[in-house]
């Protein structure tokens, strides 16, 4: 009987392999042939699942995105004003969270000077922004962000501080494991939320 495939896992596989090859070298030294050799296959295979280079390299970077995204849907998802948690979800305070980044600087750097691609990151980037805004603005809806506090304005400087710590991150692990990531993003939001109402405690005479 012929060997049974499963495409769609052979094409994630496919997809996987790149993630690891583009976060070790980057785009440019990245080629179907290494690719093929590093998921055991051939490049005839990988041509099959992948029209050409550049889908592959957007569907790579597609599927990137698509993991960050998902984390911090899951978490919005049991929180809808979890502020915190959905910017940590975007760090990389994992192995796996660290290869990402590294596949997301890759393709930073090629899209200097490539408008599509500069158009692609400006996009995705609004999003983002419009994702944390309107958490804020759920936040202020129940009362519990600090007076005077901007939720457009502070979309800006949180999704900047996220990519800021990722930033660090990537180019120098060992001085950012997950627990500073978390204490910075953390001492940020702390500032962002209304005081807590202090507990009345009630006295009993004897």
């Amino acid at each position: 009987m012929p060997k049974i495939v499963d495409h769609a896992l052979r094409r994630a596989e496919v997809i996987d392999g790149a993630c690891d090859l583009i976060a070790s070298q980057g785009i440019a030294g990245f080629t179907v042939r290494e690719l093929a050799r590093a998921v055991d296959a051939s490049t005839g295979v990988v041509s099959h699942y992948f029209r050409s280079k550049q889908e592959l390299l957007t569907l790579t970077y597609d599927a990137v995105n698509d993991r960050i995204r998902s984390r911090v849907e899951a978490c919005l998802a049991l929180d809808s004003t979890d502020i915190e948690g959905s910017l940590a979800a975007m760090l990389p305070q994992d192995a796996a969270g660290l290869r990402d980044w590294r596949v997301l600087f890759a393709y930073w750097g090629a899209s200097v000077g490539d408008e599509l691609l500069s158009g692609e990151q400006q996009r995705r980037a609004r999003l983002a922004r419009k994702r944390i805004r309107r958490t804020l603005e759920l936040l202020g809806e129940a009362d519990r962000l600090a007076a005077g506090v901007d939720p457009s304005a502070e979309a800006y400087r949180l999704l900047a501080l996220t990519q800021g710590i990722a930033t660090q991150t990537v180019f120098d692990p060992p001085s950012w494991p997950a627990w500073r990531q978390r204490r910075l993003l953390s001492e940020a939001v702390a500032g962002l939320l209304a005081p807590r109402p202090a507990l009345v405690r009630s006295s009993h005479r004897r």
